[in-house]
């Protein structure tokens, strides 16, 4: 997560999110990624908000990967894994955040602004200094169909200019999915990052369409979507309005909504 527009971890977005995921399909999600995970709180959220279901937490930064061990190791039905989510399987070049030399409101150096892609500069409220390393990379198609995890039904999305690719990567899999909670950016802070219209466009065209915008800076947007052919009709016809209202006024501020 990029800092310092973005609203305080505080916020109870992981529970109403289940929430949601209970009242729109009438039952507890079975199965919940979380692809990004910095320091493993949000998964150990996740996991109190659904305690029966399985939270598997993704990290490949060698620099923090080993602090989300440490915080599931007590929290029954998590996992962690150790690699980045992408379109493809085997090694990435991933770009981690030098904390004491990157500018940042963070205390910790902000690695949860590390990426697979290198920083433009462009980003007004930090700069960065990455370091380039070797991780393991994969398909969550792949993880899957080895039965390496369980289809998730649940997505939390936080991956610095990588979601499309992780998206791209379930395959056919993001038809299982009912929920996605994603951070989408309206600038590039990163080289070549899919910036927030192409995301919202691949999620409709799989028939997902915006649930809610929990929030919206002059950046960066936080975004719910919901899967429109997993919803019975009345629920289907209700959330498509909403959705297409919610999408009319997700543009950057000053900019016109998308259409």
């Amino acid at each position: 997560m990029t800092r310092s527009e973005s609203p305080s971890r505080d916020t109870p977005i992981r529970e109403e999110l289940v929430k949601r995921f209970a009242t729109c399909f009438s039952r507890m999600p079975s199965c919940i990624y979380e692809l990004g995970s910095r320091d493993g709180e949000d998964a150990a959220r996740l996991s109190a908000a659904a305690p029966h279901a399985q939270v598997v937490a993704f990290e490949c930064n060698p620099d923090t990967v080993t602090e989300v061990r440490r915080r599931l190791a007590d929290v029954p039905n998590t996992r962690a894994m150790d690699l980045a989510v992408t379109d493809f399987d085997g090694s990435a070049t991933f770009y981690k955040i030098d904390p004491q030399r990157t500018v940042t409101t963070w205390e910790d150096g902000n690695p949860g602004a590390s990426s697979l892609y290198v920083a433009t500069g462009n980003y007004p409220i930090e700069e960065y200094v990455q370091t380039p390393v070797s991780v393991r990379a994969a398909r969550l198609d792949t993880l899957i169909e080895a039965d390496t995890i369980p289809p998730p039904e649940l997505l939390w999305i936080d991956l610095q200019g990588a979601e499309l690719a992780a998206l791209r990567g379930l395959g056919v899999h993001l038809g299982q999915v009912g929920l996605v909670y994603v951070e989408l950016s309206f600038l590039d802070i990163y080289e070549g990052q899919p910036l927030a219209k192409e995301v919202v466009d691949f999620l409709r065209g799989a028939c997902f369409t915006i649930a809610a915008v929990p929030w919206k800076g002059e950046f960066q947007c936080e975004v719910i979507f919901v899967n429109l052919r997993l919803l019975g009709p009345s629920a289907r016809s209700r959330v498509s309005t909403q959705g297409l209202s919610l999408e009319r006024t997700l543009g950057p501020p000053g900019q016109p909504g998308w259409r």
